[in-house]
């Protein structure tokens, strides 16, 4: 409701930008569909975007992540299991995707949350969206929070800058 009633244009109050990671990164997803041409760019960082853990990586890449952990975190998100089909909760079911702004979406390759990122890059540049898609190599979910184990944290640190500074 805020951000509805916020002002627009270049001085409004308010974000322009969208950083954000893992479920964080379906919370800034939801209000730039919600409310299209709100946000001037998004960078989402492996989003988690599917209540069904259908893609692959949810088999084949959870060495660090545990698919049963995934389905609590979508449990408390939903007050019914009904609300797990839902754009809100499952954003790759939004009819709006097409109105999103330029988006940087990253995921990394030992992380279930991998195919669903690079799934909702290849709708977005099917829709005709401005997107930028990058899977860091030999990289676990949450990487990105630890630069002092994860030496790839910095150059995406970067990257999402660099995203976001093009778009400001």
């Amino acid at each position: 409701r805020w951000l509805a009633g916020a002002p627009r244009g270049p001085a409004a109050a308010g974000p322009t930008l969208a950083p954000a990671a893992s479920a964080g990164a379906t919370l800034a997803l939801v209000p730039a569909l919600r409310h299209p041409g709100r946000f001037r760019a998004l960078a989402l960082v492996y989003p988690f975007l599917d209540p069904e853990a259908r893609f692959d990586s949810y088999r084949d890449a959870a060495e660090t992540f545990d698919p049963a952990e995934a389905a609590w975190y979508w449990q408390q998100y939903a007050a019914d299991p009904a609300d797990l089909a839902h754009p809100d909760l499952a954003p790759l079911r939004s009819q709006r995707l097409a109105t999103l702004p330029p988006t940087l979406v990253v995921s990394a390759e030992h992380d279930p949350l991998r195919d669903e990122a690079e799934h909702l890059a290849r709708l977005l540049a099917e829709l005709g969206v401005p997107v930028v898609a990058t899977r860091y190599l030999g990289q676990a979910h949450g990487f990105w929070r630890h630069p002092g184990a994860f030496p790839a944290a910095e150059p995406l640190m970067a990257q999402v800058a660099g995203f976001l500074r093009l778009h400001a």
